[in-house]
């Protein structure tokens, strides 16, 4: 099944952070949501978008010093990729 849409445990799974802190990104207007009656989504591009615009790594260095987060970041770039082509 394709997702473009998915709830905040999800996106917070996804982000590799908990759900407060997802609510405080939110709040912040860091991450857009949609609401769906009761229920609150959140398209998988402004992840993707959340994570390019905050992936600041400005050489080769700060990969090696930074392994744990880069590590993170690669993982759920990958799995969006993997899921944008599933889409098409």
């Amino acid at each position: 099944m394709n997702t473009f849409l998915v709830s905040k445990s999800d996106a917070a799974k996804r982000l590799g952070i908990g759900k407060k802190n997802l609510e405080e990104l939110i709040r912040r207007k860091k991450i857009k949501i949609i609401h769906l009656g009761k229920r609150v989504k959140i398209p998988v591009f402004e992840l993707e978008n959340y994570i390019e615009h905050n992936s600041m790594y400005a050489n080769e260095f700060d990969y090696v010093t930074d392994k744990k987060n880069t590590l993170k970041i690669l993982q759920l770039r990958l799995a969006l990729i993997v899921e944008l082509i599933l889409i098409n």
